[in-house]
């Protein structure tokens, strides 16, 4: 495989996911891969709270697989407005 860009350290730097790397004291991308796969719902729940996400009623819980991970549900019990949080 072939690399077709690579990001400049300042671009890097920058990130979204190096901001919640160091927040949670995460050192390589390998650890934050690692971490996302081991305990999903600590990862979606520090996702959702790193980008300022506003629901209007909070998830009561982020997944719920009781019916297998091909039914998974997200955000059980969450309200939100996807068009206000990607315009506002």
């Amino acid at each position: 495989m072939s690399i077709v860009w690579k990001p400049t350290s300042q671009y890097v730097d920058n990130s979204n996911m190096k901001r919640l790397m160091q927040k949670h004291n995460i050192r390589t991308l390998d650890e934050l891969t690692k971490r996302s796969i081991n305990d999903i719902e600590w990862f979606w729940d520090a996702c959702d709270k790193d980008l300022n996400i506003e629901w209007f009623k909070p998830y009561e819980k982020i997944l719920n697989t009781f019916k297998g991970i091909e039914w998974a549900r997200w955000f059980i019990g969450g309200k939100l407005n996807i068009t206000h949080n990607c315009v506002d």
